[in-house]
């Protein structure tokens, strides 16, 4: 219980925030390259209307609606409990992965409904080795690979670990502090600290690492929340994609570009890189050449989390905010999906009520899963296709 206690008190300083009042806009993401603006508001009267096509119901998780402490079981999905569920990503199975923060595990949910522990013991530490025995400590971002690899950022360790398919636990990037370390992996004198350096991927250091995601070719993308960067791993090293030592909101190239505590990160197709921000209310992009170029910011602290791109080109973001899912079109037009007021209500959109979103990921169906850390629940949000077909009218 200590363990689950020091991941869920990390809980607020390492992806995730709760903001004030906001007012939406969009800067630069109109296809002419002029700046564009589309205002929302600060009040959530004014953040406009969810979808009413869309359907929003449980996929897994139980318990009170506002269950802050969570729980842990596995089994039939609508009976299962998690604590503070991070992140979700989906194979190409169909299964969904979920990074459970609070439990200090990663947890499947299968096509047929039923929910286990994928990897980690439930300790909080850092050791490799079987999937049953290998810990994590808070795990923050995950992503899958097309051969069935689970990447996750393990916030409190400061590591990438990966899960392989014949259920080991290795690392693949990062390091801990000598001393920090027991013999079996565990805590021995307090939750290490972060730090920064490229290089080797074991020798590299990340700080409070989020979002994940992995390309074809098996390059890994990290936003590295506390360090204001994007990092990759590739071929065994870890460089700096974007960002640099300091807090900033300036656009450019590469390292010249200031982030402001990156944390939700997905791929697009064209090989550039979404990722939003907590530093400021700001979705962003890296493009294939290195660019850094803000897509939608906002006045005020952020409650921007995780991010999930649509091959139509739809940007899914989750505001914790506002307790919506939104969206921004290729366009640069900005809506609100789903989420009406916090609390927890499946339904249509215009109805349904998500408590904390916070990770977001597509099914191969085209499905978009949602983290709900408030309601300790994932959520399913199906009946896209007229969002999508209205797009391609812009």
């Amino acid at each position: 219980m200590r363990s689950r206690r020091l991941a869920r008190a990390a809980l607020a300083s390492i992806p995730f925030v709760v903001a004030a009042a906001i007012v939406f806009w969009v800067a630069g993401a109109g296809s002419d390259g002029a700046t564009a603006q589309a205002p929302i508001g600060d009040s959530p009267e004014s953040w406009g209307t969810p979808v009413a096509d869309v359907i929003v119901s449980t996929l897994a998780g139980s318990g009170a609606p506002d269950d802050l402490e969570g729980g842990f079981r596995d089994g039939d999905a609508l009976q299962a409990r998690f604590s503070s569920p991070a992140a979700v990503a989906v194979g190409p199975d169909g299964t969904t992965y979920v990074a459970d923060f609070g439990n200090n595990v990663i947890r499947a949910i299968a096509t047929d409904g039923v929910v286990t522990t994928f990897a980690g013991n439930g300790e909080l530490g850092w050791a490799d080795g079987p999937a049953q025995s290998a810990s994590f400590a808070g795990p923050a971002g995950i992503a899958v690979d097309g051969s069935g690899n689970v990447y996750v950022s393990d916030a409190v360790s400061h590591l990438i670990r990966v899960v392989t398919p014949d259920r080991q636990v290795n690392t693949v990037a990062g390091s801990v502090p000598a001393g920090t370390v027991g013999k079996d992996g565990s805590i021995a004198l307090g939750v290490p600290e972060g730090g920064f350096a490229d290089g080797g991927a074991l020798e590299a250091r990340f700080n409070k690492p989020a979002g994940i995601a992995v390309d074809s070719a098996g390059r890994i993308y990290v936003a590295d929340k506390d360090n204001h960067r994007i990092r990759m791993i590739a071929n065994g090293v870890v460089s700096t994609l974007a960002g640099g030592r300091f807090e900033g909101t300036l656009d450019g190239q590469g390292g010249a570009a200031q982030l402001a505590f990156p944390v939700g990160l997905a791929l697009r197709s064209d090989g550039s890189i979404v990722f939003s921000e907590q530093g400021q209310f700001a979705v962003r992009e890296v493009t294939a050449d290195g660019t850094v170029r803000t897509l939608v910011k906002a006045s005020g602290p952020s409650g921007l989390a995780g991010v999930a791109v649509d091959p139509s080109g739809l940007i899914f973001v989750a505001d914790m905010w506002s307790s919506q899912v939104r969206f921004v079109t290729p366009a640069g037009s900005v809506g609100v999906l789903v989420g009406t007021t916090r609390g927890f209500v499946d339904g249509p959109g215009t109805v349904a009520e998500l408590g904390l979103p916070t990770g977001l990921a597509l099914s191969p169906d085209g499905e978009l899963v949602v983290a709900d850390q408030a309601s300790q629940r994932i959520r399913l949000v199906t009946g896209l296709e007229s969002l999508r077909s209205d797009i391609g009218d812009e």
